[in-house]
């Protein structure tokens, strides 16, 4: 009688004992994960989240306010997507746009752009940015950058699919497009202070219009499927058409050549 007392007594503290740790282990796994991702990812200076710590935001539901330094940009998106000037802006109010268009909005930062991670169409003219991070733009397939007298620079080589890029009226000294392999068109005039372009690893390239600007030479000789090249008023003192035998249109007024030989294009 006495083992059998001891015995029940046994399966009653186990059970409770069990009984007490079921609560911990209930949890749902997300919110102990989140727990644990909060306590090893510090906010940075200012009070805005490190960008490590998004990785929490699956819902959508990370401020984000913080990341917009430039008051204009902040207000065109509350614009945009209908939100009230006191509310905050959340991960999920821009992380599904896919186009965005920017004219004279007297905007100097798109600082927040990052987590506009589906974009596909990119317009920004005539606005006061002196930079343009691109580079988790994975998604882009169009951009127009004009009228940006203080951008100097524009990286595009992390925009694997990029097809259409127009760069005008800006102050870029080079252009780099050599990771864009789906490129097809490619406008960059009037940069009055670009002296380098590189189009050189761009297969499915078809237009390449680079009028009024201060290039001194430029290598199509791999951009097989060039069909017309505008680039007047330049300061080329010889460029190789042979290659491009689907070649149709070729414009090289005002620079310096003093021959060409365009006996193999159509």
């Amino acid at each position: 009688m006495y083992r059998s007392i001891k015995k029940l007594l046994c399966i009653v503290v186990v059970f409770v004992m069990a009984v007490g740790v079921l609560p911990v282990f209930a949890q749902p796994y997300g919110y102990e994960y989140e727990n644990i991702m909060a306590m090893h990812h510090p906010v940075a200076e200012g009070g805005a989240i490190t960008p490590a710590y998004e990785i929490l935001a699956i819902d959508g539901t990370l401020d984000i306010t913080s990341y917009f330094q430039c008051e204009n940009f902040a207000s065109l998106i509350r614009e945009i997507r209908g939100i009230d000037a006191s509310a905050p802006i959340l991960l999920s109010h821009v992380n599904t746009l896919t186009s965005l268009f920017i004219d004279n909005r007297n905007i100097e930062s798109l600082e927040g752009i990052e987590h506009f991670t589906e974009l596909g169409w990119l317009g920004v003219v005539n606005s006061e940015l002196a930079t343009l991070d691109l580079s988790n733009k994975l998604m882009l397939r169009s951009l127009v950058v004009s009228h940006n007298q203080l951008l100097t620079t524009l990286d595009i080589s992390n925009n694997p699919i990029l097809e259409h890029v127009t760069v005008q009226n800006n102050a870029l000294t080079t252009l780099n497009a050599s990771n864009n392999p789906m490129l097809s068109q490619l406008t960059a005039n009037y940069n009055s202070l670009l002296t380098t372009l590189n189009a050189s690893n761009n297969p499915m390239l078809g237009s390449i219009l680079a009028n009024n600007n201060q290039l001194t030479s430029i290598d199509v000789s791999n951009n097989l499927e060039l069909i017309q090249l505008f680039a007047p008023n330049n300061q080329f003192t010889s460029i190789d058409v042979a290659n491009i035998t689907e070649l149709n249109s070729l414009v090289l007024n005002e620079n310096y050549l003093t021959t060409i030989d365009v006996s193999t294009n159509t």
